[in-house]
């Protein structure tokens, strides 16, 4: 599936770790948006839903 990511979680724990990044990390560990396409085989997902996803990190980009 394809999200259009509409927001980003910005925590405390992040905001410390954004003070100390070495590149080529990313920040962020929160999205949220609606889906855009989805593939052959996806079941469960339509286009227009809102999602929301989880990510070690690079939401913020």
């Amino acid at each position: 599936m394809l999200v259009q990511v509409e927001a980003v979680g910005v925590t405390l724990p992040g905001l410390y770790h954004l003070r100390d990044l070495e590149l080529p990390q990313r920040p962020g560990g929160e999205s949220a948006g609606r889906v855009v396409a989805v593939g052959t085989g996806v079941d469960g997902l339509v286009v227009g839903q809102r999602v929301v996803g989880l990510a070690m990190s690079g939401a913020i980009a």
